[in-house]
């Protein structure tokens, strides 16, 4: 049995390699060349942070606050806007807001329960991810609106097949 390569990717919507697709909410940085092999992947998110500049109405209005990407991930999601069929599975992480009630901050919101360990076909040039949220039951990309409340981290384990 032949020894798995293993790295530790992290990511985030802060510095040069990041280009800002759609304004704040849609971000891509480049994946570097050798994790672009081909291979298939267990990724497992170990780290992720959502800042929002937010007030109590936030934490009432939203069900779920996230970060999807266009890794892509073996799996499907039945939570689509329309139609009986399931879209691919696009969910890296997101954060539990049931215990926050504070008003006018930036609050960094990390990551409480993981989804675990997912399985990927070769990685993408580029990993295009967006902050969304579920209010309502639709789920839709969310802009935190302006200054600095749009912070988004997260940290990856990439465990390439043999």
């Amino acid at each position: 049995m032949c020894k798995k390569q293993t790295y530790t990717f992290k990511v985030s919507n802060r510095g040069t390699n990041v280009y800002e697709s759609s304004l704040r909410t849609t971000y891509e940085v480049n994946i570097p060349n050798h994790l672009r092999n081909g291979k298939m992947s267990m990724i497992s998110v170990i780290q992720g942070t959502i800042a929002i500049k937010t007030d109590n109405s936030t934490f009432h209005s939203i069900n779920e606050l996230g970060v999807q990407t266009n890794l892509p991930i073996m799996g499907f999601d039945t939570e689509v806007s329309s139609g009986f069929s399931c879209q691919n599975f696009t969910t890296l992480f997101n954060v539990d807001l049931t215990t926050y009630h504070t008003n006018n901050i930036n609050l960094p919101i990390n990551i409480s329960n993981p989804i675990g360990m997912m399985r990927c076909g070769s990685l993408p040039e580029k990993l295009v991810f967006q902050r969304y949220a579920t209010s309502a039951g639709i789920k839709e990309l969310y802009d935190t609106g302006v200054g600095n409340s749009d912070y988004i981290s997260f940290t990856l384990l990439i465990e390439f097949d043999d």
